[in-house]
């Protein structure tokens, strides 16, 4: 028997094989391998040709596992990728059916619904609402402008493949679509059985209300699902809903548009058992914000969604505890707004010193001032290591975290002038003791020769040898780069795993190690370590992968919000900011 199954979401697809990790295992056990999950799988015989020499890797990244054949570079990507060679399908056009075979073969049933049960033949639209329709929304603060701005349309009938019976929109049972391109959702709100419905069938994976939203924004919320959408859209505020109300994974393309649009993301699910754990979920994986609806809308049987909330709005049932002053205060407690906006307050740059107003009057726009003060502050706060104050009773020194997040292009790469304002420092220090090193070369001192002075310390560094130079600096550095993946990178590596010192050094506390080759233990008691970073919303997530990471609370995240606008780069200029900012420090 044929079936003809439901719209296979691929990120439910990873979630229920742990990024993939279940069909590689699948394939690879037929070559009598078994994988290890979460771990570096190398030296594999690539099973779609006569591999000898062992050239496949099947790795974890980003929540999901990737593949490479380094002796044939066609084999690689991701695990549709991969099941597309097992199938001899094309991902690109048959990537639903490559899901449902990956399905059947795993035994994932859930995900194997089968489609449109109903039998739609037809959908027949009306060119209005009618008065019971407008009823319907009206109860939820929703407006017909509303309705037309998210392509929600009327239905007639619904015509249906058995006996070509027609099932009509009334009162009792009023039925709606919502329009994309080459299919529609079919609503019936008070169906039981029937309340959501593809037709002809499912052929988008994005958002509900991702079109219409706007450029830029402060404040996103993610939605249980349509109506509440709608309900919010009706109240002036920016919404989505995923595909479905437990779907954890959000594709790594859209979370970086959505992060780079809006300053602050939030979760509003329902306030039952199920909405409750999907908001936390989301929360924990990309730091989200949470809005909880009040339990009193569920206690005294007004419902679990923001739409429900709405309804009791307008109702005017209980004006005390459902009111849309009410609600916004709900949201300004919940996500405080004001205290996650990212950008620097306006500043009164006349009450700053002499050097740093000098510093900003080269540049014209407000966010390239704030970037140069920031991180100027962060980069300088490595040159006074003896300066310190008492915080908690205990000893803090000035040294900085910085991380400026924002898209390609969007000027984030002006942070790179601040590096100027130590690097006579740091060729200074270099200098004195390379003619250090040369005295004890001649004094034949080798103990002391094999590791340079510097302030700027490379991130690209074994664990070892970073610590090896921090040591060398008094335990004094500054790691600075523009391109945040560059220490995620070596973070991955056994070699290159100094994170804990990383996070160690933020607090000051005691780095120590041991150098076998020496057979020497040294202890770092006070390092000072000051870090600036710059890369894309992807790159946080790569370095910081929840907010339980303990470098999450370290940072100072400074993101741009930037509507992508042309700069000509070669138009005349008077000022040499690279040349200005060495007269400043030389």
């Amino acid at each position: 028997m044929s079936y003809n199954y439901k719209f296979i979401n691929k990120n439910d697809f990873l979630e229920a094989t742990r990024g993939g990790f279940d069909f590689y295992n699948f394939v690879m056990r037929k070559q009598g391998v078994n994988l290890r999950i979460k771990e570096s799988n190398n030296s594999l015989k690539n099973p779609f040709y006569n591999d000898t020499k062992g050239s496949l890797s099947i790795n974890f990244q980003n929540d999901e596992y990737l593949f490479n054949d380094f002796g044939d570079t066609r084999f690689r990507g991701d695990v549709l990728n991969f099941a597309g060679f097992y199938y001899n399908l094309n991902t690109d056009t048959e990537l639903q059916k490559i899901l449902i075979n990956c399905c059947k073969d795993l035994g994932i049933s859930n995900l194997l619904v089968v489609n449109n049960s109903f039998g739609i033949k037809a959908v027949i639209e009306r060119d209005k609402f009618l008065e019971f329709e407008k009823e319907y929304w009206v109860n939820f603060g929703i407006s017909i402008e509303i309705l037309n701005k998210y392509d929600a349309v009327s239905v007639d009938y619904l015509l249906l493949s058995k006996k070509n019976y027609k099932l009509f929109s009334n009162k009792k049972n009023p039925i709606f679509a919502f329009k994309e391109l080459e299919c529609s959702k079919i609503y019936q709100p008070l169906s039981k059985k029937y309340k959501h419905q593809w037709f002809p069938k499912k052929k988008i994976d994005t958002p509900f209300g991702y079109k219409q939203l706007e450029n830029q924004g402060d404040l996103l919320i993610i939605a249980a699902g349509e109506k509440d959408v709608l309900s919010l859209a009706s109240q002036g505020y920016s919404a989505i809903s995923l595909n479905s109300e437990t779907q954890t994974n959000i594709d790594k393309d859209l979370l970086n548009d959505l992060s780079s649009r809006f300053r602050t993301i939030a979760v509003l699910y329902d306030i039952d058992e199920t909405g409750k754990k999907a908001a936390k979920q989301l929360s924990e994986k990309y730091a989200f914000s949470i809005i909880e609806l009040p339990n009193e809308l569920l206690e005294l049987g007004f419902g679990k969604d923001v739409s429900d909330y709405f309804k009791a709005v307008v109702s005017g049932a209980n004006q005390e505890l459902f009111s849309v002053e009410k609600f916004r205060e709900l949201v300004e407690k919940s996500i405080s707004i004001k205290q996650k906006l990212n950008a620097v307050p306006d500043l009164e740059y006349s009450n700053l010193p002499d050097f740093f107003q000098d510093l900003l009057s080269k540049f014209n726009s407000k966010q390239e001032r704030d970037l140069i003060l920031l991180s100027s502050l962060a980069v300088l706060s490595a040159c006074i290591p003896n300066y310190y104050a008492i915080f908690d009773n205990f000893i803090i020194y000035p040294n900085l975290y910085l991380f400026v997040v924002g898209n390609p292009a969007s000027g984030k790469g002006v942070i790179g002038f601040s590096r100027i304002l130590v690097e006579a420092l740091d060729n200074e220090i270099f200098e004195a003791n390379k003619r250090m090193q040369e005295l004890q070369q001649k004094d034949n001192d080798i103990k002391n020769i094999s590791c340079p002075r510097k302030i700027i310390l490379p991130a690209n560094s074994s664990s070892t040898g970073f610590f090896e130079l921090l040591h060398k600096n008094n335990g004094n550095g500054l790691i600075i780069e523009t391109e945040a993946d560059t220490l995620s990178y070596i973070f991955k590596k056994d070699y290159g795993d100094y994170s804990d010192g990383f996070r160690k050094a933020f607090h000051h506390e005691p780095i120590s190690f041991y150098r076998r080759t020496q057979k020497e233990y040294i202890c770092i008691q006070k390092p000072k370590l000051s870090v600036v970073l710059s890369g894309t919303p992807a790159q946080v997530f790569t370095l910081i992968q929840n907010n339980e990471d303990g470098l999450f609370s370290r940072f100072i995240f400074f993101l741009i919000i930037q509507k992508a606008e042309f700069k000509n780069v070669f138009a005349s200029s008077e000022n040499n900011i690279e040349d200005f900012f060495m007269k400043r420090v030389y």
